[in-house]
């Protein structure tokens, strides 16, 4: 089993400025969707990088984040 969580289907196009497609996580009431699915229902999986905008803070470690 695997735990997933959901984000938005890519868009038409990517963006304009890095080339990147944009997704957002799926929401449901304010809290992440997920769900438990077996690995046999797996097709691929995505490397998503986080947008830090133009500041990321110096109090996150991987301890922290």
């Amino acid at each position: 089993l695997a735990y997933i969580e959901w984000f938005s289907p890519f868009p038409l196009a990517p963006d304009r400025h890095h080339g990147l497609y944009k997704v957002s996580r799926s929401l449901l009431g304010g809290a992440k969707l997920a769900s438990i699915v077996p690995l046999s229902k797996i097709v691929r999986s995505a490397h998503l990088l986080p947008n830090f905008g133009a500041v990321v803070s110096r109090e996150w470690s991987s301890d922290t984040v």
